[in-house]
């Protein structure tokens, strides 16, 4: 019997898209929940007909592995050093700029040449999966007293699966996540309001690169466009406190951000310099009337739609 829980993830930014990046526990495991791969691929039907009106055999080709990997939003334990999921935040568009002994931040890129793609390693208790020239999007949910989380959906070219033992010592961050709380999340400059979640997505569109000339039919993966959303659910206030309504109705915008933990090392932030706003969505909780509010980030002065700061 095969244990779920006994896994191991690593990966790697690839130096060339679509090889083998051979990353290491040493060097490159991230401590996630449990993962499962799928392989996705096409079904390729073989045409022709004999003496029978039984299908010839067909052939799985353009093979893709794809993983859903979750994870809690925490710094390193270091700052100005990137955290253990950094290369999977590279993978969804986004560059990677380092200070020295301050801060690591991610923001989107638009060039293919600035874009990474990440080598994946999943041991499943004894069984090796790989995935090369891996691309992603990635979603963060944010609710008051839980833990950030970030979730990745991550596809690549199928790499094959082979017995292999669990390496025995991944080295991980050693820093704790931290419950969501004093956030001091503001809309613009309204700091004040009751917020159960935020959340934020990248919102990729992920397309798969044919090539005849590849090994096996594919390039890696590319991230070819995005849309970045936000969620949120505060509870509702007048609009002289703050305008939800009258935002929509001119389409006007507001910065977001937020702050997340106050140790070095283990400091978050997000922000983004312009959020529109969709029509309110409204519910009751508990008795209390409470918006849903959604948008896009958008640009201000290009790739600028959010930052994801550790500091």
């Amino acid at each position: 019997m095969l244990l779920d829980k006994n896994q191991v993830l690593l990966a790697k930014v690839e130096s060339t898209k679509g090889t083998d990046a051979n990353p290491t526990a040493s060097a490159d495991a991230i401590l996630c929940s449990v993962v499962n791969p799928t392989v996705d691929g096409q079904n390729l039907q073989n045409p022709v007909v004999r003496n029978s009106i039984s299908a010839m055999p067909n052939k799985y080709v353009n093979k893709e592995m794809t993983f859903q990997i979750e994870l809690p939003l925490k710094g390193s334990g270091t700052a100005g050093v990137a955290p253990e999921f950094g290369p999977l935040l590279q993978a969804c568009g986004l560059g990677e700029s380092v200070t020295e002994n301050t801060s690591v931040a991610y923001s989107p890129v638009s060039s293919e040449s600035a874009m990474k793609s990440v080598t994946v390693y999943l041991y499943k208790d004894g069984i090796l999966f790989k995935a090369y020239g891996c691309v992603a999007d990635v979603s963060s949910a944010n609710s008051a007293g839980e833990y950030p989380m970030l979730t990745f959906n991550v596809r690549g070219k199928f790499g094959g699966v082979s017995d292999s033992t669990n390496p025995a010592s991944p080295v991980y961050d050693e820093t704790d996540p931290i419950e969501v709380k004093d956030y001091g999340f503001k809309f613009g400059t309204w700091a004040n309001g009751v917020i159960r979640d935020f959340g934020f997505e990248t919102n990729n569109t992920i397309t798969t690169r044919r090539n005849i000339n590849a090994e096996d039919g594919i390039e890696s993966s590319g991230v070819t466009a995005r849309d970045p959303q936000y969620s949120a659910t505060v509870e509702a206030v007048p609009e002289s406190t703050h305008p939800f309504w009258q935002n929509y109705t001119d389409n006007e915008t507001s910065a977001l951000e937020f702050t997340h933990g106050t140790v070095a090392g283990n400091i978050v932030t997000f922000s983004a310099p312009k959020a529109n706003y969709n029509a309110p969505s409204s519910s009751s909780e508990d008795g209390i009337f409470m918006y849903s509010i959604t948008g896009q980030l958008l640009e201000d002065d290009g790739n600028d739609n959010f930052t994801l700061t550790f500091k």
